[in-house]
């Protein structure tokens, strides 16, 4: 039984902050001993890491309210202590194995961004070659104005962020998702459903859709 004012205060801090903040700090350690399941592979002890260094905090200040100050023993301390330290542990367990990357995070909706830039690379010493994925094409009119619209916002964009691009020749090109071929990019021109030309190289700093 704990009945001197001073017991009780000792052994609320070392069995409500101590050993809590011990258990953490062991489960982590031994956690990132083993080979993780995560698609961040041999990174995934960074995320452990981070997430330890978040939990003792919030070990410390949630325990300050979970464990009670007028227990009569060890177990009365130890029930509510390990509370946040079980959370920790299951959640580092969840993410390191993989079963968050390959069960859980599946399950929620993506947002995905309607383009995506797939790879560039200079022609010549003039002219700059842009591919860029459509995802979710549907083949409609909104989606031409779409496209048309993202070409003349990156041009714009790249010239601003560089002085000198302005004078060059420019080739955009947008494939759908699953026709781009990120090792052939003549399969990738083939394949595209709307080709850009912006000829600021030969004077002409107008984008223009290129006839194929």
């Amino acid at each position: 039984m704990i009945e001197a004012p001073g017991s009780r205060w000792r052994a609320r801090l070392v069995f409500g902050f101590i050993i809590p903040l011990l258990a953490e700090v062991i489960a982590a350690v031994l956690i990132v001993s083993t080979e993780s399941g995560a698609y961040a592979g041999p990174f995934a002890y960074v995320m452990v890491l981070v997430m330890l260094i978040i939990a003792v905090p919030i070990t410390v200040f949630g325990n300050l309210f979970i464990v009670p100050s007028g227990a009569v023993g060890a177990d009365d301390y130890l029930l509510r202590s390990m509370i946040l330290p079980a959370v920790f542990i299951a959640a580092c367990l969840i993410y390191h194995t993989g079963f968050w990357d390959k069960s859980i995070d599946p399950l929620f909706p993506k947002t995905v961004d309607k383009f995506s830039p797939a790879g560039s690379g200079w022609v010549d010493e003039t002219t700059n070659e842009v591919f860029i994925v459509v995802n979710d094409y549907r083949d409609s009119a909104e989606d031409m104005d779409a496209i048309a619209q993202h070409a003349a916002d990156d041009l714009a964009r790249a010239i601003r962020d560089g002085s000198d691009y302005a004078a060059y020749n420019v080739h955009y090109y947008f494939v759908p998702r699953a026709d781009y071929d990120a090792l052939d990019d003549a399969a990738s021109r083939a394949n595209a459903i709307a080709a850009f030309r912006y000829s600021g190289a030969e004077g002409d700093p107008v984008l223009r859709v290129i006839e194929q």
